[in-house]
């Protein structure tokens, strides 16, 4: 999304959800737009498909469009394509013949979630685990700072503890807002 969209979407969110935020809110807040038709996403796919040429404006044949999603997104499986057209279709008591371009821009929509589905889930995965990996080093070290920290080596003792929990703490925390500053929103 452009910098306008996003603000926009953002105030749509605050307004639906009253300036509270939750899972659940998110969650209802995306079904409320896909219901709406106000999905960004949804809206710039019929923008390009409609920027393809059909015979009927507005609708289009199987044949158009897998012209289209060729043109749209070639890594798209044509056996899921061809049977979703052939649902919608049906579903609009319309077999064989055209689809509205509202409805293929959502099928498109799912096309596209699908095969990014494991690239992102991928990315996800790596950075989960470096995460990890950096907080495991980051609670090693202060535990070793704290086993410098006391009279005899053999036993922590509970100011050095305090001091070690008071610095996981601090560093969890800044931890925790780098990861949120760092978070990609688009």
């Amino acid at each position: 999304m452009g910098e306008e969209d996003l603000e926009q979407f953002t105030m749509g969110y605050t307004s639906f959800s009253e300036n509270k935020i939750s899972r659940q809110l998110v969650s209802e807040y995306f079904l409320y737009i896909i219901l709406k038709y106000r999905e960004p996403r949804f809206q710039e796919i019929e923008a390009k498909l409609l920027q393809q040429p059909s015979r009927q404006p507005g609708f289009m044949t199987d044949i158009e469009f897998a012209e289209a999603i060729d043109n749209i997104f070639p890594l798209a499986s044509e056996k899921l394509r061809r049977r979703l057209f052939i649902e919608s279709a049906e579903h609009m008591h319309n077999v064989g013949s055209s689809v509205s371009v509202a409805r293929l821009s959502q099928i498109t929509g799912y096309l596209t979630l699908v095969q990014l589905a494991p690239v992102i889930k991928e990315n996800v995965a790596s950075k989960v685990v470096k995460m990890r990996l950096s907080n495991t080093e980051n609670i090693n070290t202060a535990v070793e700072k704290a086993a410098l920290n006391t009279t005899d080596n053999s036993f922590f003792s509970m100011s050095a503890m305090k001091a070690t929990g008071n610095e996981n703490a601090k560093f969890a925390k800044a931890q925790e807002l780098k990861r949120i500053e760092a978070y990609d929103f688009d």
